[in-house]
C-alpha cells in the first residue's frame, strides 16, 4: 500500500464532499471510498506497530483511525436521517482523520526498529 496514493485519494475526496453541487450518491459512494481507505490505513497502522512497537505515534494514528471510523459508521448506518450538510460535515472529517492517520505513519518512519519500544 503506498502512503502517497493514499494521500491524493483523501485529499481528491476531501475536494469532493466539500462541493456545492455534490448529491448524495457520490457522498455514499465517497464514504464508501474513505472506508476502503480506513481499512488499508488500519493494515499499514497494524504493520508498523509490528516493526517498532506501539509507540505514541502509532498510538496516535490508531486514535484517528477509531475517530475515522466513527464518522464514517454514522454516515454508512444512518445516511436515511442525517442531512446531505451533515454527510458532507463527517466524510470532511473522515479525510482530515485519515491524514492525521498518514502523518503520524510517516512520523514513526523516524523511529528505528532497533530503539527502546514505547509501551
Amino acid at each position: 500500500m503506498d502512503a502517497g496514493r493514499i494521500e491524493r485519494r483523501c485529499r481528491r475526496l476531501g475536494r469532493v464532499v466539500v462541493a456545492p453541487a455534490v448529491d448524495q450518491v457520490t457522498l455514499l459512494r465517497s464514504a464508501r471510498t474513505l472506508k476502503r481507505t480506513h481499512d488499508e490505513l488500519s493494515v499499514m497502522v497494524m504493520h508498523r506497530s509490528r516493526e517498532i512497537g506501539r509507540t505514541p505515534e502509532i498510538r496516535s494514528a490508531e486514535q484517528s483511525l477509531l475517530a475515522m471510523d466513527r464518522e464514517l459508521r454514522e454516515v454508512l448506518l444512518e445516511y436515511g436521517r442525517l442531512g446531505q450538510r451533515e454527510i458532507s460535515g463527517c466524510l470532511k472529517e473522515a479525510v482530515s482523520k485519515a491524514l492525521s492517520a498518514l502523518d503520524m505513519l510517516r512520523a514513526s518512519a523516524s523511529v528505528e526498529a532497533g530503539s527502546p519500544q514505547h509501551v
